[in-house]
């Protein structure tokens, strides 16, 4: 048996029964708490987004269809749990990997811009050099820490080791900054 509590006699309309009414209004504070559900699933499922975007992990894993809010928060806040995990053992390997791919589009632009003439001799361009006198040293490191892993290391949904060789082959068919 079931009790409810209410606010006065006008919603009881006979014994063991209630007004229309006070049902319209039960049922509309289930729809704005399925709605409010639904928000926190969302701000969950945006979280957990960020931080698979922040460590360079594919997102395949927040498509799960729940229809249930409340089995869907639970899901979420069990993959951001997952996800942060996860974010904590790749950040080194992560920072290698940003960095070497920074190197790679700052040396690229400082070649762009040596081809069309413009002798630069900025900040930047002095900062181009030092990036790239370390740069062989960094991607030697990290080829052979992602060799030594037993599965591929996925970074933006490639394996990262791929990444660090193309890199590599493109600083060595590269001209010289000097």
């Amino acid at each position: 048996m079931y009790y409810v509590e209410v606010e006065s006699d006008k919603e009881i309309t006979e014994v063991s029964a209630l007004s229309v009414e006070f049902l319209n209004r039960v049922v509309q504070e289930y729809d704005e708490l399925c709605e409010q559900m639904n928000g926190l699933v969302l701000k969950k499922k945006y979280k957990l987004l960020q931080i698979l975007k922040t460590t360079h992990l594919p997102s395949n894993f927040v498509n799960k269809d729940i229809t249930d809010p409340i089995a869907a928060l639970l899901y979420m806040k069990t993959e951001i749990s997952k996800a942060q995990n996860l974010a904590s053992q790749r950040a080194a390997i992560v920072a290698k990997m940003e960095f070497i791919q920074h190197a790679d589009r700052e040396t690229d632009w400082y070649k762009e811009s040596k081809k069309s003439g413009v002798i630069i001799q900025d900040e930047r361009s002095i900062k181009v050099k030092i990036l790239q006198k370390g740069l062989p040293k960094i991607l030697r490191s990290l080829k052979a820490e992602l060799g030594k892993r037993a599965e591929p290391f996925i970074y933006d949904e490639g394996d990262a080791l791929n990444i660090v060789k193309h890199i590599e082959d493109m600083a060595r068919g590269g001209e010289d900054l000097g």
